[in-house]
C-alpha cells in the first residue's frame, strides 16, 4: 500500500511500520477522529492466516481494558483483504528495553501486575492469549507503566480452542510458552498457559535473560518439558523470599500448581508489591530445605538417544509433517520398529521425535542398539533426517534432558535436506565397534550400516580372585620391611600405581602376611580421603583411629587406654588431648586451657601436636616395631606427611615403618614425598599369564581361550577393570564387553534394584567412606526404615560393592565405604545436577549436627551444594586450622575459597587475617602487608582478626625505614578496645609493637605501651595464659635494656615460657626459649645458655628468623667463653641465609658478632673491615650503632690509637646514659674508656670511671638473687672480669665487694 491510500473510505495510509511474511502494519490517520490508528492487513491470505486474522479481530473487539491494545475496527478493504485497525503506540516494546538491561523489582511487579490484569480481561471472556513475550509488549511512551498486551493472532477463544491446532505447528514463542503448548501430547490450553509465559517475562525482566534457553529448537523444547525452572533465588538472592516463592509456582511444569488465571496472579503480585520493594544486596543463600526433601528417583544415565524429522529444516516454527504419510502413521510405525530394542518414543509438537534407549547393559551394548533403531528407522523413514548421540543424561520418567539432548539436538539441525546416512557424535562412534560401517568426514560421523557379526557368546560363571601376579613387588617390599624391622632404620615404602591397578589388594596381603608372621609388630592402617583431600591431619588421624583397633572401652577412654600402655601419666595426659582433636573427640575448652589457648590461637597447634605424635611414636617403637600403613595417599594431606617424616627423623634408631599406596598423581602433589628415606615400587600391568590365571580361577578351568584373551587385552594389565570384566560375565551382564570403567560400573550397578542404587547414589555424596545414619538424611521422608536399610547395606557388602568400616571418625556412627573408590565414583556419576547439590548440603547438615569435627570436609559440602554462605564460616575454621598446622599453603587456599564465595565483613576480615599471618610466616613481606591493609579495612576495631593484622602490620620489615606509618598503626592500636575473646591477639600485638620501641631504644614510648598492656591485662592473666605469657616476655625485654636486670628477666622470661607452654604455644614457645638463652648468656651461666638456645633452635622452623636467631646467640656464647675463632664460621654461615632469606635485623646481628668475635679471636684487618662496612647500616639503629662504635674503639685502641678510641666511645656511653637504655656491649665500651683514658696519661679521669663502673656492677649484682648466678655474671663475663682485674691492679685500696656477692 502507498502513502494516501484510503482504507474503508476512513483509514488514511502514511508509512509502513512493519511487515511480516502474509502481511504488513501501516501507520494510518482517522479521519473520523483524528488520531494515528496502526492497520494491519493480510496481502496473499491462506485459510488459516484468514482464520486466525479474524479470530484476533473478534477477540480484540471484546476487549476493553488500559493495558491491552485498544480495537478500533476491522473487515474486507475495497480490494477485498482483511485489515484490522488497533490505536497507534508510539515507544517501544520490552524487548526492546530489557536488551539495555533488567529493570528494578519496583518495575518489574509494575509491568507483570498491569499485564497480569489485562489477562484478566480477556481470561475473563474465554479468551487465552498463547503468545506473551516481550515483543508483544509495549511501553507506550518508553515508560513502564504504560505497558500495553498486543498480537492476539494467536488468541484461542473459547469456542474454537482446537480447530486450528495441529500436530507438528507451534502455536507460541519457544523460550516463554508453556510446557504444555511445547508437547506433542495434545495436553488442552487454558488461561494457566498465559501465566506460565508472563512468568518467563517477569523473570527476564529481574534476571536479564529468559528462564529456559538451547541452541536449537529441539533443545529448548526439552527443556521446557521437563527441566525444572532455576530458581530466582539463585540468579538473584536479594529478592523478597515470596517472590521466589511466587515464581517458581509460575514456572511450574503443571498448570495446576500455578495461580488460576490473570487476576489471581495479579493479587499475588500485588501483596508482593505491598510488602516493599527494597532489594537487599545479600550474599547468596540457600533457603532451608523442606524437611520431605530428599534424593529423587531419577538418575543421570549413560543413555543414546536418537531424534528424527520428516522435514530436515527443523527449526523453522510452523514446520509440518509430510502428507503423503500421516503424522500418526509415521508415529506408530517408529514405535513398533524400535519396541523389540527396549526403545522409548516421545513425540514433539514441532513433528520431531525422541527415541532414548534406556535399558540395562554395557555402554557399548548400548550404542549397539541405538545404532541398529537408527538404522531400522532409515530402512522405513529413507526421506528423515536422523541424528543419534551417546552420554550421560537425567532419566525422568517422560524425556531424558541434558547435554546429550543438546547434542543431538546439534546433529540434527545441522541436516541440509541432502540424507547421507546417520549423523553421530564422538562418543557413539568411539563406541561402535568393527561390525558397524561409520564414515567420518570433516563435518562429523556418518552411520551408514551394520556388518555381519561373527563373535560367539561367552559363557558366564562366577569365581572369587585369588591374590596373583603380584609376589616379584610382594618379596620387594616385604624385604624392605623385614630390614626396617632389623636394622631399626625409620624409612617409608612407596606402592604407586595408576587407580585399579592393585595397590590396596597389595598392601591388604601385606598387612595379612605380616600380622601372621610378625605378630610382635603393630600395623595400623588409615587412608586419605576424597572430600577430606588436603585437610590438616586427615591421614594421619584415620591412622591413629586404625592404632586404636582392638583396644578397650570405647571413644576417648578407648584412646587413653591406648595411650596409657606406652607412656606416663604426667605424659599421657597431654598426648591423649591432643590426639583426641586428631581423631575427632575433642575436649571442651573448659577441661583444658592448654587446647583452649591453642584454639584462640590457630598458630599454637603445629608443634604441639607434632611433640604429641612424635612422643606417642618413640613410646610405641620402644615397645615394638611399627608399621603404618597408608592407602590413598594421593587424597591426603602434607601436614600428615610431613609430621610423618619428621618422626622418622627424629625416632632415631627405631623399628619404625611406613607403607604408602598412592596413585601417581600423589608424588606431583607431595614431591620428594618422605626424601631420601623413601623406596618407590611401581605397580607395572598385570602380566598377561596372571590376568588369565586370574580369569580362570574365577570364571573355571574351563572357560574358553577366546573368551580369556578377550577379557585380559581389554583390561590391559589393570587388575580392577579385569575384575569388573570378570564380573560382568560372571553376573550375566556379557555379549559386547565394555570399553569404559565408568560404564562398567554403571552397567554393575543397574544389576541392582532401584532402592539399593539410590542408598549407593546418596552414600557417594559423603565421599569413599560414609555414614549409616547419614543416609536417610539424604532420602528424605521416603528413606526405608532402619531394619531395610541395614539390609540393604549387609546385601551390598554381600554383593562386594560396600565394606564395613572397622573405626568411625564419628562417634557411634557405624562407618562404611565403597570397596573400590571407582564404584563410588561411578554412583556419583549417577546423581543428577540437582540431587548431587541437594545430597552435599544435607550431608553438611547431618555431618554438622553429629559432631564433623573437619571443617574442610563441612566446607566443601556446603560449597558443592552451592549454599556458599554456610561453607563460608568452616573455610574460616579450616584455613585457621590448616595455619595452626603450620601448612600455610593450604591456609592461603582454603581462606581464598572462603573469600571467592562472597565473604565480606568480619568473616572476609578474618580469611584475609590468615593469609595476612600465612604469608608473614612464609616471609612474602609485600603479600602479608596488603593483607593487614584489606584486613583492616573490613575488620570491626577490636576483633582477633583487626589486632592480626594491626600486628602484622606493625612488624612488617616494609616499614623499617617508615617510623611515622609504623608509628601511625601503633596509634590505631593504642585507641583500641579489645574484645573479651579478642585479648590474646591485643596482648601479641601490643607486644610485638613495643619490642621495636625498645630495641630502638625510645624509652618513653615502650614503657608508655607498656602501662596500658598492663593495664588491660591484668584481669586475664590467671585464666588465660598465652596473655600471661606475652605480657611477662615483653616485661622481661624492658628489664633486659633499661636497668639491665638480667636475673629479673630470666626469672619473667621461664615463667612465660611455662605460660606458653600450658596454652600449648609451640610456634612462639621458641621464642621465649631463645630469650631464656640469652639471659643465662648475659648472667655468664653459659651451659645453660646453649642449652636453652639450642632448644630454641630446634623447635624453630628451620630456616625461620627464630632459628637463625638463635644459632646466631650460640656464637655469642662461644664468644664470650673465650673460643672467638670457633665462632667465625657459624656466624659467617647465619649472615648468608639471613641474607638470602631477607632477614635484615639478624644478618645485622651476626655481621656486628663477626667483627666481634674477629677483634677477640686478634683479626684486626678482617675485624676492621667488616666493621667499617656496617657504618652505613646502624645509623638509625641506636643499639647497633653503640655496638659498633664498641668495637670500632677497641680496635683503636689495639691498634695503638687511644685519642681515636676515646673519641669513639664517650659519645656512645654519653647517649646510653641519656637515653637511660643500654646494650649488652657498653661495659666494653666503658672499658674501653678507661683504658685510653690511662693510655693518655689522664690516670685521674680514669681512676673515677673505673670506680663508677665497678659500683655499677656491684650494685647490678647484688640484685642477683641466685648466688650461683652472681658468681657467673661478676666471674665469666670477659669485660666483667676485666673491669675487676683493672680495678685490683690500678686502684692502691679497692672497695670491698658487695656483700653475698662471692661464693666461695
Amino acid at each position: 500500500m502507498n502513502r494516501g491510500e484510503v482504507v474503508a473510505g476512513r483509514f488514511v495510509i502514511e508509512r509502513r511500520a512493519g511487515a511480516g511474511g502474509m502481511g504488513a502494519v501501516y501507520r494510518a490517520h482517522d479521519r473520523a477522529t483524528g488520531l494515528p490508528v496502526a492497520l494491519k492487513v493480510i496481502h496473499q491470505p491462506a485459510a488459516d492466516a484468514t482464520r486466525r486474522f479474524d479470530i484476533e479481530a473478534r477477540a480484540l473487539a471484546e476487549l476493553s481494558h488500559p493495558h491491552v491494545v485498544r480495537y478500533v475496527t476491522h473487515g474486507l478493504s475495497e480490494a477485498g483483504f482483511p485489515y484490522l485497525v488497533m490505536e497507534w503506540l508510539e515507544g517501544e516494546d520490552l524487548a526492546a528495553r530489557l536488551a539495555r538491561g533488567p529493570l528494578t523489582l519496583a518495575e518489574s511487579l509494575l509491568v507483570a501486575r498491569r499485564v497480569a490484569a489485562g489477562l484478566g480481561a480477556a481470561h475473563a471472556r474465554g479468551i487465552v492469549h498463547r503468545d506473551v513475550k516481550p515483543t508483544n509488549l509495549v511501553l507506550e511512551g518508553r515508560a513502564i507503566e504504560g505497558v500495553k498486551l498486543v498480537d492476539f493472532g494467536l488468541a484461542q477463544l473459547g469456542h474454537t480452542s482446537r480447530k486450528l491446532t495441529r500436530s507438528g505447528m507451534i502455536l507460541g514463542t519457544p523460550g516463554y510458552m508453556a510446557p504444555e503448548q511445547a508437547s506433542g501430547d495434545g495436553t488442552p490450553i487454558d488461561a494457566r498457559a498465559d501465566v506460565f509465559s508472563l512468568g518467563a517475562v517477569l523473570y527476564e525482566c529481574l534476571t536479564g535473560r529468559p528462564p529456559f534457553q538451547a541452541e536449537n529448537l529441539m533443545g529448548l523444547f526439552a527443556k521446557l518439558l521437563l527441566e525444572e525452572a532455576p530458581r530466582l533465588a539463585e540468579a538473584r538472592p536479594d529478592l523478597p523470599p515470596r517472590l521466589d516463592a511466587l515464581m517458581a509456582r509460575l514456572l511450574a511444569k503443571q498448570p495446576a500448581s500455578r495461580p488460576a488465571n490473570g487476576p489471581a496472579l495479579e493479587a499475588e503480585l500485588a501483596a508482593i508489591e505491598a510488602l516493599g520493594t527494597e532489594e537487599t544486596g545479600e550474599v547468596p543463600t540457600i533457603a532451608d530445605e523442606p524437611a520431605a526433601m530428599g534424593l529423587t528417583d531419577v538418575e543421570a544415565r549413560f543413555v543414546s538417544i536418537l531424534a528424527l524429522h520428516r522435514d530436515p529444516v527443523s527449526g523453522a516454527l510452523d514446520a509440518q509433517v509430510s502428507t503423503q504419510r500421516s503424522h500418526a502413521d509415521v508415529v506408530a510405525a517408529v514405535r513398533y520398529e524400535v519396541a523389540p530394542l527396549g526403545a522409548r518414543v516421545d513425540e514433539l509438537r514441532n513433528g520431531a521425535l525422541v527415541v532414548t534407549l534406556l535399558g540395562a547393559g554395557e555402554p557399548m551394548d548400548r550404542a549397539a542398539r541405538a545404532a541398529r533403531a537408527a538404522l531400522r528407522l532409515r530402512a522405513i523413514l529413507p526421506d528423515a533426517a536422523i541424528a543419534l548421540a551417546t552420554g550421560r543424561a537425567e532419566a525422568s520418567a517422560r524425556l531424558p534432558v541434558g547435554e546429550v539432548v543438546d547434542r543431538v539436538a546439534r546433529q540434527l539441525e545441522r541436516e541440509t535436506g541432502e540424507v547421507l546416512g546417520i549423523r553421530i557424535d564422538d562418543v557413539t562412534r568411539a563406541l561402535l565397534d568393527a561390525r558397524f560401517d561409520v564414515t567420518s568426514l570433516p563435518e562429523g560421523h556418518r552411520l551408514v550400516a551394520e556388518r555381519a557379526s561373527g563373535e560367539a557368546a561367552r559363557t558366564l560363571l562366577g569365581r572369587p580372585s585369588p591374590f596373583v601376579g603380584r609376589d616379584r613387588e610382594l618379596r620387594m617390599v616385604r624385604d624392605l620391611v623385614d630390614a626396617a624391622i632389623e636394622e631399626e632404620s625409620p624409612s617409608a615404602v612407596l606402592l604407586v600405581g595408576a587407580a585399579g591397578a592393585g595397590k590396596s589388594r597389595l598392601l591388604a596381603e601385606l598387612v595379612t602376611r605380616l600380622r601372621q608372621d610378625r605378630p610382635d609388630v603393630l600395623v595400623a592402617r588409615g587412608h586419605g580421603d576424597l572430600l577430606g583431600q588436603g585437610s590438616p591431619y586427615s591421614l594421619l588421624g584415620s591412622t591413629l583411629l586404625g592404632a586404636l583397633s582392638g583396644a578397650p572401652f570405647e571413644g576417648r577412654a578407648r584412646l587413653a587406654a591406648f595411650v596409657g600402655r606406652y607412656l606416663p601419666a604426667a605424659d599421657a595426659e597431654r598426648v591423649t588431648e591432643l590426639v583426641a582433636e586428631l581423631i575427632g573427640l575433642p575436649l571442651s575448652d573448659e577441661a583444658s586451657p592448654r587446647l583452649r589457648a591453642a584454639r584462640q590461637s590457630p598458630a599454637l597447634m603445629k608443634d604441639h601436636v607434632r611433640g604429641a605424635v612424635v612422643d606417642l611414636l618413640a613410646a610405641m617403637t620402644r615397645k615394638h616395631p611399627v608399621v603404618l600403613a597408608l592407602e590413598d595417599v594421593q587424597w591426603g594431606d602434607a601436614v600428615s606427611l610431613r609430621l610423618l617424616d619428621a618422626a622418622m627423623r627424629e625416632l632415631g634408631p627405631r623399628p619404625f615403618l611406613v607403607l604408602a599406596a598412592a596413585r601417581p598423581e600423589a608424588l606431583t602433589s607431595f614431591p620428594r614425598l618422605f626424601g631420601d628415606r623413601a623406596h618407590e615400587v611401581r605397580l607395572a600391568e598385570l602380566p598377561r599369564k596372571a590376568s588369565a590365571r586370574l580369569t580362570r580361577h574365577a570364571l573355571g578351568e574351563e572357560t574358553p581361550s577366546a573368551l580369556v584373551d578377550t577379557l585380559v587385552e581389554r583390561a590391559a594389565g589393570n587388575p580392577f577393570y579385569l575384575e569388573e570384566l570378570v564380573r560382568a560375565v560372571a553376573e550375566g551382564r556379557g555379549g559386547v564387553l565394555p570399553e569404559t570403567v565408568l560404564g562398567m560400573i554403571e552397567a554393575r550397578l543397574d544389576a541392582l534394584d532401584p532402592p539399593a542404587r539410590r542408598v549407593l547414589r546418596a552414600a557417594s555424596v559423603f565421599g569413599e567412606t560414609f555414614f549409616h545414619g547419614g543416609i536417610p538424611a539424604l532420602l528424605g521422608d521416603d528413606a526405608p526404615n532402619d531394619e531395610d536399610l541395614a539390609a540393604v547395606l549387609a546385601s551390598l557388602v554381600e554383593r562386594e560393592i560396600l565394606v564395613a568400616r572397622r573405626d568411625s571418625r564419628l562417634a557411634g556412627e557405624e562407618a562404611l565405604a565403597f570397596r573400590h573408590m571407582l564404584l563410588r565414583e561411578g554412583a556419583y556419576a549417577m546423581l543428577t545436577d540437582r540431587d548431587r547439590a541437594l545430597g552435599h548440603r544435607l550431608a553438611g547438615d547431618w555431618l554438622e549436627a553429629h559432631g564433623e569435627w573437619d571443617p574442610k570436609i563441612l566446607a566443601e559440602h556446603f560449597e558443592r551444594g552451592g549454599d556458599g554462605a554456610r561453607a563460608i564460616p568452616h573455610y574460616e575454621r579450616a584455613a585457621q586450622h590448616a595455619l595452626g598446622a603450620g601448612d600455610d599453603e593450604a591456609a592461603l587456599a582454603l581462606a581464598e575459597r572462603g573469600l571467592a564465595l562472597g565473604a565480606a565483613g568480619d568473616r572476609a576480615a578474618a580469611l584475609r587475617a590468615t593469609q595476612t599471618d600465612a604469608w608473614a610466616w612464609n616471609g612474602d613481606w609485600a603479600r602479608a602487608f596488603a593483607s593487614a591493609e584489606a584486613t583492616l579495612a573490613l575488620a570491626t576495631p577490636g576483633t582477633t582478626s583487626h589486632l592480626r593484622a594491626l600486628g602484622s602490620a606493625i612488624t612488617s620489615p616494609l616499614l623499617a625505614n617508615q617510623p611515622e606509618a609504623r608509628a601511625a598503626f601503633v596509634r590505631d592500636l593504642a585507641r583500641v578496645n579489645p574484645e573479651r575473646a579478642a585479648i590474646p591477639a591485643f596482648a601479641w600485638a601490643y607486644s610485638v609493637a613495643i619490642m621495636p620501641y625498645l630495641v630502638g631504644a625510645q624509652r618513653e614510648l615502650a614503657e608508655a605501651h607498656l602501662a596500658r598492656l598492663e593495664e588491660i591485662t591484668t584481669p586475664f592473666l590467671d585464666h588465660e595464659p598465652s596473655v600471661a605469657g606475652w605480657v611477662k616476655m615483653t616485661r622481661a625485654f624492658w628489664l633486659r635494656y633499661v636497668p639491665r636486670d638480667f636475673a629479673a628477666a630470666l626469672a619473667l622470661d621461664r615463667e612465660a615460657l611455662a605460660h606458653f607452654e600450658a596454652a600449648g604455644d609451640r610456634r612462639y614457645g621458641p621464642y621465649v626459649q631463645m630469650h631464656v638463652g640469652l639471659d643465662c648468656c648475659y648472667l655468664g651461666a653459659f651451659e645453660q645458655a646453649e642449652a636453652a638456645l639450642t632448644r630454641a633452635m630446634q623447635g624453630a622452623e628451620p630456616g625461620s628468623m627464630m632459628a637463625l636467631a638463635s644459632r646466631t646467640y650460640l656464637g655469642r656464647v662461644l664468644v664470650l667463653r673465650g673460643r672467638p675463632a670457633d665462632a667465625l664460621e657459624p656466624c659467617t654461615d647465619i649472615y648468608r641465609e639471613a641474607e638470602a632469606r631477607g632477614e635484615r635485623t639478624v644478618a645485622l646481628n651476626a655481621s656486628l658478632l663477626l667483627a666481634e668475635a674477629a677483634l677477640a679471636a686478634g683479626f684486626l684487618a678482617a675485624a676492621r673491615s667488616r666493621a667499617l662496612a656496617l657504618q652505613p647500616l646502624v645509623q638509625n639503629l641506636p643499639f647497633a650503632r653503640a655496638s659498633l662504635a664498641g668495637i670500632l674503639a677497641a680496635l683503636a685502641l689495639a691498634e695503638g690509637h687511644p685519642a681515636e678510641a676515646l673519641a669513639l666511645a664517650e659519645p656512645a656511653i654519653t647517649e646510653s646514659e641519656r637515653r637511660g637504655m643500654y646494650h649488652f656491649g657498653h661495659e666494653h665500651l666503658v672499658l674501653t674508656r678507661v683504658d685510653a683514658l690511662r693510655a693518655l696519661g689522664r690516670a685521674e679521669e680514669a681512676r673515677a670511671a673505673l670506680l663508677a663502673a665497678r659500683s655499677d656492677l656491684f650494685a647490678r649484682a647484688t640484685r642477683i638473687p641466685d648466688p650461683l648466678l652472681r658468681q657467673t655474671f661478676l666471674e665469666r663475663i670477659p669485660t666483667h672480669v676485666a673491669l675487676l682485674a683493672r680495678a685490683e691492679e690500678w686502684l692502691s685500696h679497692p672497695p670491698a665487694a658487695p656483700a653475698s656477692t662471692l661464693v666461695s
